[in-house]
């Protein structure tokens, strides 16, 4: 397992890159089976238009960022799987209703910027 991390660190299992400022390292991607994508601004905060603006971009660029090093990583080195959770709000508030892979995507906020 490689963590990519914001941060700098002395661990060998930790590659540093910073999802808004370019492709994901090919070298911490290569030989790995998958990518589980958590990075995203924290959504426990007020989502005052500048918070919306940063949630968007992190996850937005974020992934395409993520993705684009993927890409760039030899095919038979890429990692297979990719499970991300910046679409866990992707059908809005239902309540108690039963939801499908069907059903539409809500109208919230969060919903709308899975979709992007």
């Amino acid at each position: 397992m490689t963590v990519l991390s914001r941060s700098a660190s002395t661990d060998p299992s930790v590659a540093r890159w910073d999802p808004l400022s370019g492709p994901a390292p090919i070298e911490a991607l290569t030989g790995r089976d998958a990518v589980v994508h958590l990075a995203g601004e924290p959504l426990g905060q007020r989502l005052t238009d500048e918070v919306k603006d940063r949630v968007r971009k992190s996850r937005v660029s974020g992934t395409r960022n993520l993705v684009e090093g993927l890409r760039a990583t030899p095919e038979a080195e890429r990692p297979r799987g990719l499970v991300s959770s910046s679409g866990v709000a992707y059908y809005g508030p239902r309540g108690a209703e039963e939801v499908t892979e069907e059903a539409p995507p809500g109208e919230t906020f969060l919903a709308k910027v899975s979709l992007e």
